[in-house]
């Protein structure tokens, strides 16, 4: 459990930097 919570928090993390360094509008 442990192990899938911080996969998809680290994957989650990925996504929003990802999108919010390719949408700076969409982060503000």
């Amino acid at each position: 459990l442990i192990n899938f919570s911080e996969a998809e928090f680290l994957s989650a993390r990925l996504l929003v930097d990802a999108m919010g360094n390719f949408s700076p509008i969409v982060k503000q």
